[in-house]
């Protein structure tokens, strides 16, 4: 009987303990103003956002009609999302006593530090995700660290900030029209005589030197580079195989004149395996791309390919 009376005082002590411990633990969850603690009330005030990792920095910034990643055009609908998931985010809950060890490990050696400014003022948080990238953890300060998510939604939060800089950026590269193009000027390195270049002639178009030319196969070529978007941009040292393709001679160049300044530029493509999905390129010297084969095939014209049908 005496056993009983213990166990079950023991059994009433463990009781109270837990309904003391859990409403400390809730009590916790207050520290968050409220559950949108890590959101943007107004997305449209912000100004720029700056995410930097171990290795890198995304900063990006709100331009008159646009955004920019690292000065250089960003993709709008990578922006859309980011300021949704911005806008949205909740806190799930608090993570567990038991588990704020190992998650503010995880957050100081994989954390992602995201600021924002909103009309001049910063407001920043750390993010990192567990190892299967299913949980993201957030925290603000010193604050006990939380798990974030989007209402409705079986999403991984921090997978938005664990995007590079270079897949922020706009894919297409020449967005240029019948109105603003000068000149587009095709040469193949290893055979110069079957390069071209088309110029204005009047309300029609040309190939310089090559009176054959059909006007409406020179127009169907030009209505390429309306929007003409890359795959992929890679940085020197990412892909080494693609490095060392670049030391060899290109299999075409590209030179586009426009009256935008922006839309300018010259694109080298360099032949790559058979088996491979996609063509590299080097884009205004500098900038290495990788495009889809079926999307350069129309580039790859020859001067005799522009001969109208009438003349064969």
């Amino acid at each position: 009987m005496r056993t009983n009376t213990q166990l079950l005082i023991i059994l009433i002590g463990l009781i109270a303990w837990l309904v003391i411990d859990l409403t400390m633990d809730f009590g916790k969850k207050t520290e968050f103003a409220n559950l949108q603690e890590f959101a943007v009330t107004d997305t449209a005030d912000i100004q720029s956002i700056t995410i930097q990792n171990q290795q890198q920095v995304s900063y990006l910034k709100r331009e008159q009609n646009s955004w920019t990643i690292n000065n250089k055009p960003a993709e709008d609908g990578m922006i859309k999302v980011l300021l949704s998931i911005l806008h949205q985010v909740e806190v799930k809950r608090l993570v567990p006593k038991n588990e704020v060890q190992q998650v503010n490990a995880t957050l100081q050696k994989r954390g992602i530090q995201v600021t924002v400014n909103t009309d001049g003022k910063d407001f920043s948080f750390v993010t990192a995700g567990n190892q299967d990238r299913t949980v993201s953890y957030g925290q603000i300060d010193d604050q006990r660290p939380a798990t974030l998510y989007l209402p409705g939604y079986n999403s991984y939060v921090t997978g938005i900030f664990e995007v590079q800089p270079n897949d922020w950026r706009h894919r297409a590269i020449f967005r240029s029209s019948a109105h603003s193009l000068k000149s587009v000027t095709v040469s193949y390195p290893n055979n110069p005589a079957e390069g071209f270049t088309i110029l204005p002639d009047e309300q029609k178009w040309k190939v310089d030197h090559y009176p054959a030319a059909d006007p409406k196969k020179i127009f169907e070529y030009l209505s390429q580079f309306g929007y003409f978007q890359v795959d992929q941009y890679i940085d020197k040292g990412q892909v080494p195989q693609v490095d060392e393709l670049l030391q060899g001679e290109p299999s075409l160049v590209l030179t586009i004149d426009d009256i935008n300044p922006q839309q300018k530029g010259t694109l080298e493509l360099f032949e790559t395996p058979t088996k491979e999905k996609l063509m590299a390129g080097l884009l205004n010297h500098q900038q290495i791309v990788l495009i889809d084969k079926k999307r350069v095939t129309g580039i790859f014209k020859k001067k005799q390919d522009f001969k109208a049908d009438s003349s064969k």
